[in-house]
């Protein structure tokens, strides 16, 4: 009785299985169908009015998923304002900052880094705008199509929702055994995984096209001061200068070695102060000898 229970699960899985794929087929054919039905109903006929051949190419637009990006460099001699600026700028076409990194590029300089938000359709006048807070240095923009891995996403969620229903249906109505049972509530968790993997795919490409990413750079940055030409009068004081702080050079090293050397004088001077003695006292005794002999 247990292996007749288990063959029809295994069965009743091997059935879902392949209406899942029968359900892929007739989604992708319906989908091509609806396609080739937009295209047909989008194609001018000459009974059609002008009104409605520009009305076309706005409705194919608006259904297309687009990823836009965008990276902006500035040079500006006065960053102080700039953060500021850049909010201001942001908040007036609906979009909000995502990051800011403010740092300090040599000595003084400065370099603020914004990662921007800002509504898909209003990417291209924000960038128009903040390009006049300075002097641009380079500007990259890039338009990625996603329309159809959201299509295919979008597709594939609604077909893992039907399996799912499905299993939910055969797990209330299941009166197996227990291990039967298990075999479904695997299935069936695997297939809800797979649901929010996608469910978050989705949604982040949503966000991706409907809010543009714009990174903006704006540098610090001043011209370095050129001196004018010395004029004669400035030459003819530098000269000047020079040779009387060369002159008072000399006088310092000259007292300097002055001062050095009279410590060493003392001992030459003593010398000659006791010869000079010694020659006074010996010419006194030559006198008082010639004067007792006469």
């Amino acid at each position: 009785m247990r292996s007749a229970h288990g063959w029809f699960v295994v069965a009743t899985l091997l059935c879902l299985n392949s209406l899942m794929f029968v359900g892929c087929a007739a989604s992708m054919s319906s989908q091509e169908g609806s396609l080739s039905a937009t295209t047909d109903s989008n194609r001018p006929t000459e009974s059609s009015s002008d009104s409605t051949d520009s009305s076309s190419p706005k409705r194919a637009s608006s259904n297309r998923r687009i990823v836009r990006k965008g990276d902006l460099e500035l040079t500006v001699e006065e960053f102080n304002s700039i953060p500021e600026r850049v909010e201001t700028v942001v908040d007036q076409f609906g979009g909000f900052i995502a990051t800011t990194h403010v740092t300090k590029v040599g000595p003084s300089f400065r370099r603020g880094t914004w990662t921007l938000r800002v509504p898909t359709e209003k990417f291209s006048s924000l960038l128009s705008e903040l390009r006049l807070l300075g002097t641009v240095q380079s500007t990259k923009t890039s338009a990625d199509d996603v329309t159809a891995d959201y299509v295919d996403i979008e597709s594939r969620i609604r077909i893992k929702q039907r399996e799912e229903e499905r299993l939910v249906k055969l797990l209330s109505e299941a009166t197996g055994k227990l291990d039967e049972i298990l075999i479904v509530e695997r299935e069936l968790s695997r297939v809800r995984g797979e649901i929010e993997a996608a469910q978050g795919r989705a949604a982040m490409l949503r966000d991706l096209t409907e809010l543009a990413t714009l990174v903006v750079t704006v540098t610090e940055y001043r011209a370095p001061f050129v001196e004018p030409p010395p004029t004669y009068l400035d030459r003819l004081a530098a000269v000047s200068w020079s040779s009387l702080s060369l002159l008072g050079s000399f006088l310092q090293q000259l007292t300097l070695i002055a001062v050095g050397v009279a410590p060493w004088l003392v001992f030459p001077l003593v010398g000659i102060a006791m010869y000079a003695t010694y020659r006074r006292v010996r010419r006194w005794q030559l006198t008082n000898r010639s004067a007792i002999a006469k």
